[in-house]
C-alpha cells in the first residue's frame, strides 16, 4: 500500500446500518480484530483522514461541512481507527501513541506476547501506532530541537515571525568550525587558548566576579547573557539550516508555555529532520555553538578591558559566568535541551527517551514479577522493534532520567520549599506547591492527544457526583471542631542558675566536688592557695599591736629612763652628721683634683644626708618623750589604727574567699572542676556552675502571627529532639511583655514549668512544643495561614 503524506482510512469495508456505520479493516475477516461502528457524523469525520489534509486542514473541513468537532475530538477518532485497524500513518504525521496495559493489548488479540493471527497473515505484526520519530512506523517529531509551543501534537508556530537574512548573516561568522573536523579542532584548540588565558589572570577574573554578587549589576548581566545567548544560538542554527538544507529558516518569536518568557527561536521541522545524520547533528549543534562563542568573546573581551576599563570588564565576567552556565544547562543530556536532542541525534534514536522510560518500565516488571527478561520483553513486542540501543544502556539512561529528575524535585522542596517555609512558613510553601501544580497541570494540557504515551485517556473534565460527593465530605470535615495548638522551638531552663567564680587570684590547691554531685548553699566547692592572705592578716594584726603599746605610752607619757635613752640618741647622731659631714668635704675637695672617682664621692653625700636625717628623727623621738600627752597625736594613732583594723577585715575577707562556696542548693553541671587543681585562677575566672533543678522550666519561642492564642496557665506538650518518642505536659506560667528578633520573623518567648518526674531533661536541651490555643473548625485551622496572608497583607494593599 501506498504511504500517503498524511494519516489515511483504510477501510476494507463499510457497512451502514440503522444504528450507524460499522468499519472493518482489511483483516476483519478473522475475529481477533472486532469492527468499529460509529455514528453516521463520526463516519464523516473520518473520511477527512484521507492522506492529503492534515490536522488543520480537517477541522476547517468539518466546519465548512457544519460538523461540530475540534482537534482533540478528531484526534481522539483517529485514536479509536488506529486501535481497529483502519488508519495508517503518513509520512509527516504518526499514529497516535499505542496502548501500554495489558488488559488494552488483550481486548485487541494479542495474547502471551504473540500477535493476532489476522495481523500476522496481514504481514504487520506491531501494534498499529508509534511514538513520534519511533523506528517502528516513522514519523516526523515536529523539529529536532524539540517542542516549544503551547500544545504537543501541532506543529510548530511563531507569534511573531522575522526575517533570517540578518540571523542567518550573524549566524554565518559562528558556524564555521562545522565545516569538518579540521575546523572544530581549529575551534577546540582556540577554546582551549582562551581558558589558559583566563586561568593565568584568574585572580583578577574571580575577584570581578565576586564583586557581581549582591549589587544590581548581577540582575542586569542575568538578563543581558540570556539575551545574547538566545540570539546567537538561534542565529547559528537559523545559519546552519541555511547552509545545509534546501529550505529557507523559520525564525521568531515565541512565548514559553508556563510563565509566557518572549524568545527567539528557530523551527527545525521539515527538511532539516529529514536530513541525514551528518546534518542533524550539525544544526543541533549550531545552538551550542553559538553558546560557546558567546563565552569566549566574554572572557576575550574581558581580557583586553580588565586593566584600563574595569566596569565594562566586570561586566564581560558577568556575561561569561551566564553564558558558561547556559552552556552547561543546555548540555545536560537527561533534560529535553539541547544535550539531549545531540545525544539523540548522534545515537539516531528521536525517541530516546521514551524508549528508556519504556526499558525502564520493562525493567520494574521483570523485577516485581521475577520473570526473566526474554520472556517479558517478548510480550512487549513494540519496544523491541522501536529499540535501536541495547535494552541494558536504555535502562540505564532512564535510571539516570529518574534520578535526575528526582534530584531535581529534592532541590524544589527541601532546598527551595525549606527555605520559603521558614521565611513565609506555611503560606510561603502553599504558594510553592500551588506554583509546582499550576507547571504540571501546564505540561499535562499541552498534550493535544487525548491518548498520553502511557495509555491513559484524557477526557474533558466534568464535575461528577462523586466530586460534589468529595466536596460535601471536605466541607463537612472543615466544619468538625478541632483542636489548635501554637507550636514552636524550645529551650530547657533551670529554675534558678548561679556561676561561681573565683573572688580572689590564685592556684587551686583542693577541689571538693565533682560534676552531678548536689551541693548545699555555703558548701564549700575548692580551696585556693592562702599564704599571700595569711601573712597579710598576721601583718596587719602585728601593726595593731604595735600601735596599742604606743597609744598606752602616749597616753601615760614617758618615764626618765626613756627621756634620757632618747636625749643619748640625739648626741649620737649629732656626732654622726658631723663625721660624715666633714668625709664629706674632704671627699668633695678630692673630687674636684680628681684624687677620687665619682662613686666615692656619692657615696660620702649619702652618707651625710642619711646621717642628717637620722639626726632630725632622733630629735623629734626626744620631743616626743619629753613633752605631755596631747589629745591631737591620740587622734592620730586612733585614726591609725582604725586604717589597721580595715585592712586586717578585707585581709581576712580576702583569706575566706580563698575557699571557693555554692552560693545556691543545687547540682554542678559543668565540668570545668574536673581538671581544676593545680589551675591558676585570676579573680571572676569561671570554676563551676550550679542549676537548681526542682522546678524545670522550658523558653518556647512562637511566632508573633499565633501569639494572641496563647494564654496563661495553658497546657502544653514538648518533644525534646534526645527523646522523640516522648512527650512531656507543661503549663505556661509566664508571656514575654516584648517581641524578640529571630531569625525568620518576630517571636514571643512562653516559659512552661514541665513535669518531668524521671528527671530526664537536661538545661539547653531543645526540640518543639506546641501550646494548647483552644478548639477552631478544621477548615480554619488549617487556613489560618491562608486567612491572615488575605486579612492581613492583601488588606493593607487596599488603597
Amino acid at each position: 500500500m501506498n504511504r500517503t503524506r498524511y494519516r489515511c482510512l483504510v477501510a476494507s469495508r463499510v457497512e451502514t446500518t440503522p444504528r450507524g456505520v460499522t468499519l472493518l479493516a482489511e483483516v476483519a475477516q478473522a475475529p481477533d480484530i472486532p469492527a468499529l461502528r460509529l455514528t453516521v457524523q463520526d463516519y464523516q469525520l473520518a473520511q477527512l483522514f484521507d492522506g492529503a489534509r492534515d490536522a488543520s486542514a480537517r477541522l476547517q473541513a468539518a466546519q465548512a461541512q457544519g460538523l461540530p468537532t475540534s482537534l482533540l475530538a478528531l484526534e481522539s477518532l483517529a485514536a479509536d481507527l488506529t486501535e481497529h485497524g483502519l488508519l495508517q500513518s503518513g509520512t509527516h504525521e504518526s499514529l497516535p501513541p499505542p496502548p501500554h496495559f495489558d488488559d488494552e493489548f488483550a481486548a485487541m488479540g494479542w495474547v502471551a506476547g504473540q500477535a493476532p493471527a489476522a495481523l500476522m497473515a496481514h504481514g504487520n505484526a506491531l501494534p498499529p501506532s508509534s511514538l513520534p520519530g519511533s523506528r517502528i512506523t516513522p514519523g516526523l517529531t515536529g523539529g529536532l530541537t524539540g517542542l516549544v509551543m503551547a500544545r504537543r501534537g501541532q506543529p510548530n508556530a511563531l507569534a511573531h515571525p522575522l526575517d533570517p537574512a540578518l540571523f542567518a548573516g550573524l549566524g554565518r561568522w559562528l558556524i564555521w568550525p562545522l565545516k569538518s573536523r579540521a575546523h572544530l579542532l581549529g575551534f577546540v584548540a582556540l577554546l582551549i587558548a582562551t581558558f589558559v588565558l583566563v586561568y593565568n589572570h584568574r585572580y583578577e577574573w574571580l575577584r570581578m566576579s565576586v564583586g557581581l554578587f549582591g549589587s544590581y549589576q548581577m540582575l542586569l548581566t542575568a538578563l543581558l547573557g540570556a539575551a545574547l545567548v538566545n540570539v546567537l544560538s538561534m542565529s547559528a542554527r537559523a545559519a546552519a539550516v541555511a547552509r545545509y538544507t534546501p529550505e529557507k529558516p523559520r525564525i521568531g518569536i515565541v512565548f514559553s508555555s508556563f510563565l509566557s518568557v518572549p524568545h527567539l527561536f528557530v523551527d527545525t521541522a521539515g527538511a532539516a529532520e529529514r536530513g541525514d545524520r551528518a546534518t542533524r547533528l550539525r544544526i543541533v549543534a549550531s545552538g551550542l555553538l553559538g553558546s560557546a562563542v558567546a563565552a569566549m568573546l566574554a572572557a576575550l573581551t574581558w581580557f583586553w578591558l580588565f586593566k584600563t576599563h574595569p566596569a565594562l570588564a566586570k561586566l564581560c565576567v558577568g556575561l561569561n559566568i551566564v553564558t558558561l552556565i547556559s552552556l552547561i544547562m543546555r548540555l545536560n543530556p537527561l533534560t529535553r535541551y539541547d544535550g539531549y536532542f545531540l545525544l539523540s541525534q548522534l545515537l539516531d534514536t528521536p525517541d530516546l527517551r521514551e524508549q528508556a522510560m519504556g526499558a525502564l518500565s520493562i525493567f520494574r516488571q521483570e523485577v516485581m514479577n521475577g520473570l526473566r527478561p526474554s520472556k517479558y520483553r517478548s510480550g512487549r513486542p513494540w519496544f523491541i522493534r522501536a529499540r535501536v540501543m541495547p535494552y541494558k544502556g536504555l535502562v540505564f539512561y532512564g535510571f539516570l532520567v529518574v534520578a535526575f529528575i528526582g534530584f531535581l524535585l529534592w532541590l524544589l522542596l527541601w532546598q527551595v520549599g525549606g527555605w520559603v517555609a521558614d521565611h513565609f512558613r506555611g503560606t510561603g510553601f502553599l504558594i510553592l506547591v500551588s506554583a509546582m501544580g499550576a507547571f504540571m497541570a501546564t505540561q499535562y494540557s499541552r498534550s493535544t492527544v487525548e491518548r498520553n504515551p502511557l495509555g491513559h485517556v484524557k477526557k474533558p473534565w466534568r464535575p461528577s457526583r462523586m466530586y460534589f460527593i468529595v466536596a460535601a465530605i471536605v466541607i463537612g470535615v472543615g466544619l468538625i471542631p478541632y483542636p489548635y495548638d501554637a507550636s514552636g522551638s524550645f529551650q530547657i531552663l533551670p529554675r534558678n542558675r548561679a556561676d561561681v567564680s573565683a573572688l580572689v587570684a590564685g592556684d587551686v590547691r583542693e577541689v571538693l566536688v565533682k560534676e552531678g554531685d548536689t551541693v548545699e548553699a555555703g558548701q564549700v566547692l575548692a580551696r585556693l592557695d592562702d599564704a599571700a592572705q595569711r601573712a597579710r592578716v598576721a601583718s596587719s594584726r602585728a601593726e595593731l599591736a604595735r600601735l596599742a603599746s604606743e597609744t598606752a605610752i602616749v597616753r601615760q607619757g614617758a618615764r626618765a629612763e626613756e627621756i634620757e635613752v632618747a636625749r643619748s640618741r640625739v648626741q649620737t647622731a649629732r656626732a654622726t652628721l658631723q663625721t660624715a659631714e666633714q668625709s664629706a668635704r674632704r671627699l668633695a675637695a678630692a673630687y674636684k683634683g680628681k684624687s677620687v672617682s665619682s662613686q666615692e664621692y656619692e657615696r660620702a653625700q649619702g652618707a651625710a644626708e642619711i646621717a642628717r636625717q637620722q639626726l632630725t628623727e632622733a630629735q623629734q623621738q626626744l620631743a616626743l618623750v619629753a613633752s605631755p600627752a596631747q589629745q591631737e597625736r591620740l587622734d592620730s594613732l586612733d585614726a591609725e589604727r582604725e586604717r589597721i583594723e580595715a585592712e586586717l577585715g578585707f585581709a581576712e575577707e580576702e583569706l575566706a574567699n580563698t575557699q571557693i562556696k555554692a552560693p545556691i542548693h543545687g547540682r554542678v553541671v559543668s565540668a570545668e572542676l574536673q581538671f581544676a587543681r593545680g589551675r591558676y585562677l585570676a579573680r571572676g575566672d569561671l570554676i563551676a556552675t550550679i542549676e537548681d533543678r526542682e522546678q524545670v522550666l522550658a523558653d518556647i519561642r512562637i511566632p508573633e502571627a499565633v501569639i494572641g492564642d496563647v494564654q496563661l496557665d495553658a497546657a502544653a506538650k514538648l518533644k525534646p529532639w534526645a527523646f522523640p518518642y516522648s512527650s512531656f505536659k507543661g503549663q505556661v506560667v509566664h508571656i514575654a511583655p516584648a517581641a524578640d528578633d529571630d531569625t525568620y520573623g518576630k517571636v514571643i518567648r512562653v516559659q512552661v514549668v514541665i513535669n518531668d518526674p524521671e528527671d530526664k531533661l537536661r538545661s539547653g536541651m531543645t526540640g518543639n512544643a506546641k501550646v494548647d490555643a483552644g478548639w477552631s473548625l478544621t477548615g480554619i485551622v488549617f487556613t489560618r495561614a491562608i486567612m491572615r496572608f488575605v486579612l492581613v497583607e492583601l488588606w493593607s494593599w487596599i488603597p
